[in-house]
């Protein structure tokens, strides 16, 4: 807290309201959101497993300001996007609808899925005949998914639905970051941007199984 001070950088406390505010994101000069999913850290930037997306779309990066004002003047937030997800607002609600909405595949990196009515979706998912694959760990072993270990350190928070839009975001489908902590997510729908995602995790489901 000091050093950012000592540069003439406004500081504001996190309130106590919420178990953490885990979320990760950036505003640049009011025009550029950055919603991350990882931390500032070393750890995380160079060996971890993590993502990112930059966007400028006015009504996502005033969604941000409006988040980042309220919880720097410890206000209350009320959520104005559905692609916006910001925990415990509104992710729980539309995670579950993103879950539900697919119809052929879903691919997800998640350190522990452990929400059970997360779960119940996806094992709803799964007996309609969605592929399921998740990197990571999955608490439910009743769940017909495909389920593999990151071959190293795993940060990330992807969800991809149906190869068309993705979900990025702080928030795994876990109770806490969904109802406890304040977390932050966005729904992409940039072909491109949701093109390179399939393709990363094609080449690290390849490396944990080179049969698959």
């Amino acid at each position: 807290e000091l050093r950012p001070l000592a540069t003439g950088a406004t500081v504001s406390r996190t309130a106590d309201d919420l178990a953490a505010y885990h979320n990760k994101f950036m505003v640049v000069d009011g025009r550029t959101l950055y919603v991350l999913g990882f931390n500032y850290t070393h750890l995380d930037i160079d060996k971890s497993r993590g993502f990112g997306v930059a966007t400028t779309t006015r009504r996502v990066v005033n969604e941000a300001i409006k988040l980042f004002e309220a919880d720097f003047n410890r206000q209350p937030y009320e959520p104005g996007l559905k692609n916006f997800l910001v925990s415990p607002e509104n992710s729980r609600a539309e995670l579950a609808a993103f879950l539900r909405g697919a119809k052929k595949q879903l691919l997800i990196y998640d350190v522990h899925i452990t929400d059970n009515a997360m779960i119940k979706i996806l094992k709803d998912r799964a007996k309609a005949g969605v592929e399921i694959r998740v990197m990571g760990k999955l608490e439910k072993k009743d769940l017909e998914a495909d389920v593999e270990k990151f071959p190293g350190r795993l940060h990330a928070r992807i969800i991809i639905q149906d190869g068309k839009k993705a979900f990025l975001g702080s928030q795994s489908l876990r109770r806490v970051e969904l109802d406890g902590r304040r977390e932050v997510g966005v729904i992409i729908t940039d072909p491109k941007i949701v093109r390179q995602l399939v393709s990363t995790f094609g080449s690290d489901w390849a490396e944990t199984d080179p049969g698959k």
